[in-house]
């Protein structure tokens, strides 16, 4: 897993990537950003065909992507609301994946 942390930090357009446990000891949260949606999919193209993902594709996975705006231009005393974060431009992606009985990471 080290190896593939550091394969996914070097990629190009990769600005962050985490993995953080949760209480339930087979399950853990992946945080993910990238500068723009192909630097996403190159990664994701790239993990699909290396030995972490071979070994892993079994293992449920959930994604929630947000997209960004890398600029916005508002009239003067205009309101933004929005019901996730607002970061600078970029893709976050944030994955659950859960090993089941019997599979190592």
């Amino acid at each position: 897993m080290t190896y593939h942390f550091t394969l996914t930090r070097a990629e190009p357009g990769c600005r962050s990537f985490a993995v953080t446990a949760t209480s339930d000891p087979l399950m853990w949260q992946v945080e993910e950003r990238f500068e723009d949606a192909a630097a996403c999919d190159t990664h994701q193209e790239r993990v699909a065909s290396s030995e972490w993902g071979q070994a892993t594709s079994d293992i449920e996975r959930r994604y929630l992507v947000i997209t960004t705006v890398p600029e916005m231009v508002l009239s003067p005393g205009a309101v933004v609301s929005s019901a996730v974060p607002m970061t600078p431009s970029g893709i976050t992606t944030s994955a659950a994946s859960t090993v089941g009985a019997g599979a190592s990471v």
